[in-house]
């Protein structure tokens, strides 16, 4: 029986609070091991919603730093380390990302270290359960193996401001597949997407000039509505591959 590699969108959304379309997060389920490539708004309930603990995710992965794709991370962190069925994290919460992560979450267990310390004494939870380890990279290659679980990070082109920006290329048991992140036409999207079972692409644009034209219209209007969800609907791939 092949390995479980199972990977689920739990949001495609834009930083527009709509509550029928979360923000940015994918799940991504290879054997025993459990990660999630960004964590945009609504994250930990879409993980509720499929029965998955929140705490037991292995590890986040950031593709940058836009706000839509890192605010569901306090809610990750802290909701994961109560007590209950839902959380129970028995480890440190671990994030992995490009330059600047490791300060991003630095700031943020300032900025929550009253909450910890007044669980810590209240609920008795464990401090070193609600540590926070980063790993942080700055170029393309392997930044993460686990077992026969790889993922490779990849820059893109979100833009001349928008740095850094990087995909994702995951490999599990013989499959592999490919998130963006977001970006532009960038070649190691096509470099890296090479022989993919999975390809993820996170945006569609089209220039101003081609929006009035109707193939053009039915094209994103298709995309859009794909990507859109209802608060009990998830779409997710099992991959096996020979």
């Amino acid at each position: 029986m092949a390995a479980t590699f199972r990977v689920t969108l739990l949001g495609t959304g834009v930083p527009i609070p709509r509550p029928e379309r979360f923000g940015p997060a994918t799940l991504i389920e290879a054997g025993d091991q459990v990660i999630l490539i960004d964590a945009g708004r609504g994250a930990t309930i879409r993980l509720f919603q499929l029965g998955v603990p929140i705490g037991r995710i292995d590890a986040l992965f950031l593709t940058h730093f836009h706000s839509d794709h890192t605010i569901g991370i306090p809610d990750l962190w802290l909701t994961g380390w109560l007590s209950s069925y839902f959380a129970a994290r028995r480890k440190p919460f671990h994030v992995i990302g490009p330059t600047g992560t490791a300060e991003l979450m630095h700031h943020l267990e300032k900025a929550y270290s009253r909450d910890v310390e007044i669980r810590v004494d209240d609920e008795k939870l464990a401090r070193e359960h609600a540590a926070i380890t980063t790993a942080e990279f700055a170029s393309d290659g392997v930044v993460y193996e686990s077992g026969d679980l790889r993922v490779i990070a990849f820059t893109v082109d979100h833009g001349a401001a928008i740095k850094p920006a990087y995909g994702y290329r995951i490999e599990y048991d013989g499959c592999s597949v490919v998130i963006s992140g977001d970006t532009r036409y960038n070649e190691n999207v096509v470099k890296f997407g090479i022989g993919a079972d999975l390809l993820i692409h996170e945006v569609a644009m089209a220039p101003r000039q081609l929006l009035q034209e109707a193939p053009i219209q039915r094209i994103l209007n298709q995309l859009l509505y794909s990507r859109c969800w209802t608060l009990h609907n998830l779409t997710s791939s099992n991959l096996v591959c020979n």
